[in-house]
């Protein structure tokens, strides 16, 4: 049993390591993410579960009059009044689906 302990602290640094390079490669990916989502022409929105915008790029901002800051302060049904409800056929069916309710 000691020697068991022992051995996992022995691999901490490497354990250590191993952390510090995985979240220097997520960091990595969420920039370019964002970089791409940024330039792109179309407007990009993330929502939480709460129905919180969690992050959108310039063009959805420049949409809908607001500035980015603004909208991650603000949640869906202050902008669409239909609110999750409304990305319910989207989940499902995809966006013709929404298009049809719409």
């Amino acid at each position: 049993m000691v020697d068991a302990v022992e051995a996992d602290v022995d691999d901490v640094p490497t354990l250590r390591a191993r952390l510090a390079a995985m979240t220097a490669a997520l960091e990595l990916q969420v920039e370019r993410t964002r970089r791409i989502l940024g330039a792109a022409g179309e407007g990009f929105h993330m929502i939480g579960m709460d129905g919180r915008i969690v992050d959108c790029n310039d063009a959805f901002a420049r949409m809908l009059g607001y500035t980015r800051e603004e909208l991650t302060t603000m949640r869906i049904k202050e902008i669409d009044p239909r609110g999750k409800l409304s990305l319910v056929p989207v989940l499902e069916g995809g966006a013709a689906a929404a298009d049809a309710q719409g």
